[in-house]
C-alpha cells in the first residue's frame, strides 16, 4: 500500500499509512523499515498520465479492501482509524462517513458537534465584520500635557472618545484611525463575551503618541524624570522599551505603525480587567490578529519557544521558519502552524499557558492560548470561564471546574475543533479532477509564476533575515491548498451575488443568509485582492495598475497565497501568509529600466483621491519601504519627470500620496508612497522618478519606458 503511494509522489498519504500501522500495533522495526523504503520511492517518484490513470484503479482496489476491514472491525478505535484512512483516499465514501457518525448537511458531511462549531465560527465572523465597520464619533481639541509642550510647543492636539484620549503632534488623521481601531477592538471583545456590539464603559485613559523623530522618546523620558513623572531609578530602563507609564496620569509611547499602536493601546485597556493571563493574552491576540493585523504586545519574562514540527504539508524548513514569523501577523498562519503540530502528533498543552504573568506566555504557548480563546468564544464559554477563574491561584483545578471536565478531555475536543476546519479532498477525487493527467506543480501556477517575476523585478525577492539565515534569502511563493480552497469559496459567493461586484468594502465580505455564504470564504475575501478577469495574468496586470491593490503583491514578507477562480472572478489571498520584514528594503514599481510599461491607471475601490476621475490618470509609480529601521513615517518626497535627465526634463503633474498625507484619510498604507500622474502617460517615452528622504540621507533615481 505504502509503496504504490510513494511511487505516485503522495507523501501525505504515505505518512498516513505509516501512522495507521503504528496505531494498529504493527512492530515498530517493520514499520520503520517499510517507511524508509517508501521514502526512497518518494525521492524518485515521477508521476505521469499513465501512472495516475492506473493509480485511480489502484486506489479503488485499496479502498475496497479497507471497506471490508471496516465492516469487520470490532472496536471503536480501529473503526475510527480505518474510516479516517478511507476518507484520505475517497472523501465521498458514505460508509466511512457514517462509521464516524456523520450526516450530510447542505451537501457537506458533518457531525452535530461540528455544526455547533460552525455556528460559533459564523457568529464570530459576523461580529468581526460588524466591528470593522462600527461607526465611532471622535472629538478633536488642543492638548496641554507638559510632555507635548516640551516637544511640540503649541502644536499639541488630542483626539478622544469614550474616555480614551490620544495626545500627539499634528497627525490628526493617524490619531483618529488608531483610536477608531482601538475602540472597535473593545466593542468586539465586549460582543464576543456576550454583550452588545458597543464600546463598554471605560475609566478615563490618556496616551501620548509621539512622532517618529528618534530624539522625541528620550526627551519625553527626560521631561518625565525632571518633573516627577518617572522615578530616577527607572529612567535608564525606560529607554529600552516602547512605552513607559507617567505617574502624572498617562502612558507615553514611541512612534509605531497604526496596527502595532492599536494592538498596544487595546491591550493596555484589556489588561486592566485582571483576567487570568492566559485568557487575556489569548483573547487579545485573537482580536489583534483579526482586527489590527498585529500580535499582542508583551515584555517577555521567558523567551518565545517554537519547536520544529514534522509536517505532512510539503513545507521546507525555511518555509516553516517564515511561517513562524507570520504567526505574529495573521490568524491563518497561527492555525496552520498549530495544525502542523497536531498532524505530527506533537502537543502544546494549554496548561503551559496557565501562569501568573503574561510575559511567560509567548511563542507556541501564545498561539495555543489564542486558539483556545477562539474555541471558547465559538462555544460561547469565554465569559463564564473568565468569571469562574478570575483571581484563582490554583489555575489548573480552577479551569477544570469552570469547564466541567478534565483538561485532557478538553484538549481532545479542542483538537477535533481545530482539525475539523479542514475540507478534506480524497486522493481519488484529486486524481479525477486532474482527468488522469499529470498534476501541475504549485510553482507552475500562472499566478505564482507572474508574481515571482514581478516581485524579483521590483526588488521584493529579498526576504527577512532569520537566526538560521541571517543574510536573508530568496524563495518561491507557497501556493497553499487550504487558502486556495477558501479563495475559491469566496469567488463562488461573488458569482452567486453579482450585485456586490461594484460595492466596496462589501465585495470583500460575506453576509449570512446570502447564497454561497461560508466562514472560510468570508475569511479569504477579507484578506484578498479581487478582480473580474479571464486569467491570472490579466488580474495581476489590473492590480499592478492601481495603488491600494498593488501594495500587498510587492510586500517582500508575502511568502504564501491562495488563488481561487470561478468564471471571470478571481480572488487572490495575499495577506494571510505574510511575515514581518526585518531587512531594510526599498521596493519600486515600475522597476528600474522597465520597458513597455502601461500608460493608464486602472480604477479601483476605494478611490485613492476621492472626487477625482480615475479613468483620466496615468500609470501609478510606487515606492514601499520595509525593515526595522524604517518603521515610521519617512519624509519621502517623490517627483516624476519626462525624459532621462531629471535636471533638464519637465516635471509631470501628479497626485502624491504618502502615509502622513493620504488623499483618502481612511486608508494610509504604512511606508507606501505613490505618484499618480494626472494624465495618461505618453506612448514610447522614458520617464524618470526621483525619491528623496532627508532623514535617511537617501536619494533614489530610476527610469522606465512606456509601451507604444
Amino acid at each position: 500500500m505504502g509503496k504504490s503511494l510513494a511511487r505516485l509522489g503522495e507523501g501525505a498519504e504515505v505518512d498516513a499509512v505509516e501512522k495507521l500501522l503504528r496505531e494498529l500495533g504493527d512492530p515498530a522495526k517493520e514499520v520503520d523499515k517499510a517507511h524508509k523504503a517508501w521514502n526512497k520511492e518518494l525521492a524518485k517518484a515521477r508521476p505521469s498520465k499513465s501512472k495516475r490513470s492506473a493509480a485511480l484503479k489502484g486506489v479503488d482496489k485499496l479502498t475496497a479492501g479497507l471497506h471490508q476491514e471496516l465492516t469487520s472491525a470490532s472496536d471503536p478505535e480501529t473503526t475510527r482509524l480505518l474510516a479516517e484512512l478511507i476518507l484520505r483516499f475517497d472523501s465521498e465514501s458514505e460508509t466511512a462517513h457514517e462509521a464516524l457518525g456523520r450526516q450530510q448537511v447542505d451537501g457537506r458531511w458533518t457531525t452535530s458537534e461540528a455544526e455547533g462549531w460552525r455556528s460559533g465560527r459564523e457568529r464570530a465572523a459576523d461580529l468581526l465584520h460588524r466591528a470593522h465597520h462600527l461607526p465611532i464619533e471622535i472629538s478633536i481639541g488642543r492638548s496641554d500635557l507638559p510632555t507635548l509642550r516640551e516637544l511640540y510647543g503649541d502644536e499639541g492636539i488630542q483626539v478622544y472618545a469614550h474616555g480614551i484620549h490620544f495626545h500627539g503632534g499634528d497627525d490628526v488623521e493617524k490619531l483618529k484611525r488608531v483610536l477608531q481601531s482601538v475602540l472597535r477592538g473593545l466593542a468586539l471583545s465586549h460582543a464576543l463575551r456576550g454583550g452588545e456590539m458597543e464600546v463598554p464603559p471605560l475609566a478615563p485613559m490618556h496616551y501620548v503618541l509621539l512622532r517618529r523623530d528618534p530624539e522625541h522618546f528620550p526627551r519625553a523620558i527626560g521631561e518625565a524624570g525632571a518633573r516627577g513623572g518617572l522615578p530616577a531609578s527607572e529612567i535608564e530602563a525606560a529607554k529600552d522599551y516602547w512605552w513607559f507609564f507617567d505617574s502624572r496620569g498617562w502612558a507615553t509611547l514611541r512612534w509605531q505603525m497604526d496596527s502595532d499602536l492599536a494592538s498596544t493601546v487595546f491591550y493596555f485597556c484589556q489588561e486592566r480587567l485582571r483576567w487570568q493571563p492566559c485568557l487575556t493574552q489569548g483573547h487579545c491576540n485573537w482580536i489583534s490578529l483579526n482586527l489590527f493585523g498585529a500580535t499582542v504586545p508583551t515584555i517577555f519574562v521567558t523567551e518565545p519557544v517554537f519547536s520544529e514540527a514534522r509536517t505532512t504539508t510539503g513545507m521546507s524548513r525555511k518555509l516553516r521558519g517564515i511561517l513562524r514569523l507570520a504567526t505574529s501577523r495573521a490568524i491563518f498562519a497561527s492555525r496552520l502552524w498549530m495544525k502542523n503540530k497536531v498532524r505530527a502528533g506533537e502537543r502544546v498543552p494549554w496548561s503551559l499557558a496557565m501562569v501568573d504573568h503574561p510575559g511567560k506566555i509567548s511563542g507556541e504557548i501564545l498561539l495555543k492560548a489564542t486558539l483556545v480563546a477562539e474555541y471558547l468564544q465559538d462555544q460561547q464559554l469565554l465569559r463564564g470561564v473568565i468569571q469562574s477563574t478570575q483571581g484563582k491561584s490554583k489555575r489548573v483545578p480552577a479551569f477544570e471546574d469552570a469547564l466541567g471536565q478534565a483538561l485532557p478531555v478538553f484538549e481532545e475536543q479542542w483538537r477535533r475543533w481545530l482539525m475539523g476546519e479542514e475540507a478534506q479532498t480524497g486522493l481519488r477525487q484529486r486524481l479525477q479532477q486532474q482527468g488522469g493527467s499529470e498534476a501541475p506543480e504549485a510553482g507552475s501556477h500562472p499566478a505564482v509564476q507572474v508574481l515571482q517575476r514581478i516581485r524579483a523585478e521590483a526588488g521584493a525577492g529579498l526576504f527577512a533575515s532569520t537566526e538560521e539565515d541571517p543574510g536573508g534569502f530568496q524563495m518561491d511563493l507557497w501556493l497553499d491548498p487550504e487558502l486556495s480552497s477558501m479563495a475559491h469559496a469566496h469567488a463562488l459567493y461573488l458569482e452567486l451575488n453579482p450585485d456586490l461586484h461594484a460595492l466596496w468594502p462589501d465585495v470583500h465580505y460575506e453576509e449570512q443568509g446570502r447564497p454561497g455564504y461560508s466562514v472560510e470564504g468570508n475569511l479569504a475575501g477579507s484578506h484578498a485582492v479581487i478582480a473580474f478577469s479571464d486569467s491570472a495574468e490579466d488580474a495581476i496586470d489590473h492590480w499592478l495598475a492601481t495603488f491600494y491593490h498593488r501594495l500587498p503583491l510587492l510586500d517582500p514578507g508575502m511568502f504564501g497565497m491562495g488563488y481561487g477562480q470561478v468564471s471571470d472572478i478571481i480572488v487572490l489571498d495575499c495577506t494571510s501568509l505574510t511575515a514581518p520584514t526585518y531587512l531594510d528594503a526599498w521596493v519600486v514599481w515600475p522597476a528600474d529600466n522597465a520597458a513597455a510599461v502601461p500608460r493608464s491607471f486602472r480604477p479601483e475601490l476605494p478611490n485613492p483621491v476621492p472626487g477625482e476621475n480615475q479613468s483620466a490618470w496615468g500609470y501609478p509609480i510606487t515606492l514601499q519601504a520595509f525593515g526595522k529601521d524604517m518603521a515610521g513615517p519617512l519624509d519621502v518626497r517623490m517627483r516624476l519627470f519626462l525624459g532621462n535627465d531629471a535636471a533638464a526634463a519637465a516635471e509631470v503633474a501628479c497626485h502624491f500620496l504618502s502615509p502622513s498625507a493620504p488623499k483618502n484619510p481612511e486608508l494610509a498604507p504604512a511606508n507606501a508612497f505613490c505618484l499618480i500622474p494626472k494624465q495618461q502617460l505618453a506612448a514610447s517615452h522614458t520617464y524618470t522618478v526621483v525619491a528623496e528622504s532627508a532623514s535617511l540621507g537617501k536619494v533614489l533615481r530610476w527610469s522606465f519606458r512606456t509601451a507604444r
